[in-house]
C-alpha cells in the first residue's frame, strides 16, 4: 500500500512524511491540529480499537486528555529538510567514493598508496587517463607545469 511502511516493531504504519503533508494542508485551511503521541493516548483508560481510534481521540480532545506533540515552526521545518538532505547527499558521495575506491582495488590498481584521496585533484586527473577521457602526456605536462 503506498504510503505505508513498516517500523521497527514490525508494524504498518502511515509515512511521518505523509502525515506531516496532510497536517500542513488543514493547518492551511485554519483547522486546529494537534499531532499526538499514540502512547500517550494508549495510557488513558478506555475502549481502544482500530474502528473506533478516530472517535476516541476526537473525545480525548474534547476532554482536554491530549497534549500536542512539538511541532517547530515553517523557518525551522525547512532548516531541517535542507539539513537532512545535505547529509543525505554526503552519504551518497561518501558511498559513491568507497565505491570508485573497490573498483580500483579490483583492478589491482592500488592508488591509496600513492595520494591521500582518489578524490582530490591528482587522483581525479589519474582516473580521467584510467578512463580514457585524457592522455597521460597531457597531465604530466600539466603536472610538470605546476612544479
Amino acid at each position: 500500500m503506498a504510503g505505508r511502511d513498516r517500523n521497527k516493531n514490525g508494524r504498518d504504519g502511515i509515512d511521518r512524511r505523509l502525515l506531516l503533508a496532510a497536517f500542513e494542508v488543514l493547518e492551511s485551511h485554519r483547522l486546529e491540529v494537534i499531532l499526538a503521541n499514540a502512547r500517550e493516548a494508549r495510557a488513558v483508560p478506555g475502549r481502544k480499537s482500530d474502528v473506533n481510534d478516530a472517535q476516541w481521540l476526537q473525545r480525548l480532545h474534547a476532554c482536554g486528555l491530549l497534549r500536542a506533540s512539538f511541532r517547530p515552526g515553517r523557518d525551522i521545518a525547512e532548516l531541517r529538510a535542507y539539513l537532512r538532505a545535505r547529509e543525505k547527499h554526503t552519504d551518497y558521495a561518501a558511498a559513491h567514493i568507497q565505491h570508485m575506491q573497490k573498483a580500483l582495488t579490483f583492478m589491482n590498481i592500488q592508488l591509496h598508496h600513492v595520494i591521500a584521496t582518489i578524490t582530490g585533484v591528482t587522483g581525479m586527473r589519474i582516473i580521467r587517463v584510467l578512463m580514457g577521457w585524457t592522455s597521460a602526456f597531457k597531465i604530466a605536462r600539466e603536472c610538470h607545469n605546476e612544479e
